[in-house]
């Protein structure tokens, strides 16, 4: 991030970026932003857009171009248009120009780092690193793919999770996944729909009309509403570019005295909210809930990593005895040829809420409290494996992997460092782990791990995983995988696309309709 301006210059800049969207027609900017977005996916033919003067050397389907808007500023700009005060007569804001969505993002980017500048002295580098991975990664990987489809709704549409969904809001995970694939083909070509219109075609592919109305309600907001939320969670004291995206939990925007059309700025974040974001949807629930998430989070965890290295020898956890007591190993365990213990994983199912995700100064002891312990926990069970507690011995080279469903890691080295030195400090309380049971911990998400996967041997991923865990934490596990000297497969296919068809039947019919040449409303194309 580049630094520039000082405190007169970032006055300035705010007041003129708050000048222009206080003139701006909120409608007419959301379906500006989609339009950047439609353009610069590719998803929309640059003549039929709705906007003028589009740059002739406009790169669609590079996110990385000297014209480019990125889609983390689309989502900036669109939540900062949701909070600032309207003027109460002129909407003068040119919203059909892309000059003029250029230029107010170009002073976007002069407030953010400006304030990054004005709290360098505050805020370590290291954590900064962590913030920006936070806010773009996302971006750069997509929302909408077969294993993030899997994944959400293995983990949060069965047993008490997909309960806690029927009981409080009548819904089930099929009718959430398959309500966010049908908006988000409504809006490939527009970025408008008529929630109340025909949509008949939905009950044509088996999905009730009363099921897809109560998902809007989960996932849409008046505009009226939607600002007054966002002004309450983007607080003017929080960094511009570190605010929470009201967008993640509303993608949709209704508008209309009869609430007849809805627009999705950034369709993408349907497609996040009806995954990854289903964790808005069952937040509220018991302990028993969250429990549940994390149960069904090491079974996914379990069934990826025995299908992707069928010949290595993963295990799920077990119980043994210590003293009067009965303790869990690790989540999932890996053994050698000999039954000895190569690699001991702790799976971590809790959400990373925005305090933590772009807080300044996080509280590692409070915030990162299940990393802290997936680390002490992996310790002590190899120090139980030394004392002849398990019924297992750990080989001499064995180490342990935290293993999380969010990306609690990336560029996270500040964080982790202190994660390890609070993990020696709850060993060191214990008394019966010594210093050759504490082995190196490489940490990893689940994405990271999913991509390794696919071309992962067991030579590699155990190699890559120890240099992981003797590097300076916070690396990109898939990228020191790539460059990992030990043969790799070719790419294997995701494991669960038999399954998926089972856990939601909608994903079956839509990909026979196209098998058969139709589209996903059951029309020929």
């Amino acid at each position: 991030m580049t630094m520039g301006g000082d405190a007169s210059d970032l006055a300035r800049w705010i007041k003129a970026f708050r000048a222009q969207l206080s003139l701006a027609d909120d409608e007419k900017v959301l379906r500006a932003v989609w339009s950047v977005n439609a353009i610069q996916s590719g998803d929309a033919n640059v003549d039929g857009a709705l906007l003028w003067d589009v740059p002739k050397d406009l790169e669609p389907g590079k996110m990385f171009s000297k014209r480019s808007i990125y889609p983390w500023e689309l989502d900036t700009l669109a939540n900062e248009l949701l909070t600032i005060p309207k003027h109460d007569f002129y909407r003068t804001f040119n919203c059909r120009s892309w000059r003029s969505l250029a230029d107010i993002v170009n002073l976007l980017r002069n407030i953010e780092n400006a304030e990054y500048g004005a709290r360098r002295h505050v805020t370590s580098m290291y954590v900064e690193m962590g913030r920006i991975a936070a806010r773009q990664f996302d971006w750069q990987r997509g929302f909408f793919n077969v294993p993030d489809l899997y994944r959400s709704a293995f983990i949060y549409g069965q047993g008490a999770c997909a309960q806690h969904l029927a009981d409080t809001y009548g819904l089930n995970i099929n009718d959430l996944t398959f309500t966010g694939y049908a908006l988000m083909a409504m809006y490939v070509d527009a970025p408008e729909c008529a929630p109340m219109g025909d949509l008949s075609e939905l009950a044509h592919f088996g999905l009730p009309i009363a099921s897809f109305q109560k998902v809007l309600s989960r996932i849409s907001l008046p505009i009226d509403d939607i600002r007054a939320k966002a002004s309450r969670l983007r607080q003017p004291e929080q960094q511009t570019a570190y605010r929470p995206s009201i967008l993640r939990r509303y993608p949709c925007v209704v508008f209309g005295r009869k609430r007849n059309r809805m627009i999705a700025p950034i369709p993408d974040l349907i497609a996040y909210r009806l995954t990854a974001g289903l964790f808005f949807d069952i937040v509220g629930g018991t302990g028993s809930v969250r429990n549940d998430c994390g149960k069904h989070f090491e079974a996914y965890s379990l069934s990826l990593l025995s299908k992707m290295l069928p010949e290595a020898r993963f295990e799920p956890e077990w119980r043994y005895k210590v003293g009067r007591n009965h303790r869990d190993t690790s989540d999932i365990i890996l053994f050698d040829g000999l039954g000895n213990v190569l690699l001991a994983i702790e799976c971590k199912a809790r959400w990373m809420g925005a305090e933590v995700r772009f807080g300044e100064k996080p509280n590692v002891e409070k915030d990162y409290d299940e990393i802290i312990s997936g680390v002490y926990q992996a310790w002590r069970f190899f120090s139980d494996c030394r004392r002849g507690l398990t019924g297992r011995s750990a080989s001499p080279k064995a180490i342990g992997l935290v293993l999380a469903l969010d990306e609690w890691f990336a560029a996270r080295s500040a964080a982790l460092d202190r994660v390890i030195a609070e993990a020696h400090a709850r060993a060191d309380a214990n008394g019966d782990i010594l210093a050759e049971d504490r082995r190196p911990i490489a940490f990893c998400s689940i994405h990271e791990l999913e991509t390794v996967l696919k071309t992962a041997t067991e030579e590699s991923l155990l190699g890559a995983l120890d240099d992981l865990a003797s590097k300076p934490k916070g690396w990109i596990f898939s990228s020191l995988h790539s460059d990992f000297d030990a043969p790799k497969t070719s790419c294997k296919p995701y494991p669960f696309h038999a399954d998926l068809f089972e856990m939601l039947p909608w994903y079956q019919r839509i990909s026979m309709a196209a098998e058969d040449g139709r589209g996903w409303r059951g029309h020929s194309e």
